[in-house]
């Protein structure tokens, strides 16, 4: 009896062993199944593009002195600080995939100086540089407006809108310059309303 113990005893510990690696190893697996998923996380082609459909209609806003649209990649904060501007807004948009830079739009309204455009804190600093800013006339809402484009060194496009006794200073500042960039501009701008 105590050799056919013997015998059989090594054949259950080596099948004991093996039960228990069996258990360890589904316990494990569970385990592995339901901890949180670490690395890159791949997204399908799909569900990209849901996402980009999802965010490509433009956003709107309605100040107290005039309402706009500005792309969806745009997060809005309307600047709280106690300034000489009467309102303003910031539009920040962070680099994306697919090649759009991060950009900042500032959008501010002030009074009008009385000596009128010329007189305006931006358009003196503009025009005491033109070794940095290219200066034209565009209109926008039928009214005549100021725009200044600096020549090197990054992307900064900046819109003065007089309109009544309100000055709109509409600014882009980013690391380069791209057609996307300026085509985001001017879609803020056409589709801006005074509300005066």
């Amino acid at each position: 009896m105590i050799k056919l113990l013997k015998k059989y005893k090594l054949k259950i510990i080596i099948t004991l062993l093996v039960v228990i690696l069996g258990i360890g190893s589904v316990i494990y697996v569970k385990h592995l199944m339901n901890s949180p998923a670490q690395g890159d996380v791949v997204l399908n082609n799909e569900d990209v593009a849901k996402d980009q459909k999802l965010t490509t209609e433009p956003k709107s806003f309605s100040g107290e002195f005039f309402t706009a649209k500005y792309p969806a990649r745009y997060e809005l904060k309307k600047n709280q600080n106690k300034t000489a501007s009467l309102e303003s807004w910031q539009l920040i948009a962070h680099q994306q995939a697919g090649g759009l830079l991060s950009a900042t739009i500032v959008l501010i309204i002030e009074a009008l100086p009385t000596g009128g455009l010329a007189a305006s804190s931006p358009m003196q600093n503009f025009t005491a540089h033109p070794e940095l800013y290219k200066l034209s006339k565009v209109t926008y809402g039928g009214e005549q407006t100021t725009l200044a484009e600096k020549t090197n060194g990054g992307y900064e496009r900046t819109l003065l809108w007089p309109h009544s006794a309100h000055l709109l200073s509409v600014s882009m500042t980013s690391s380069q310059k791209t057609t996307d960039l300026t085509g985001e501009f001017d879609m803020i701008l056409a589709n801006l309303l005074w509300s005066l």
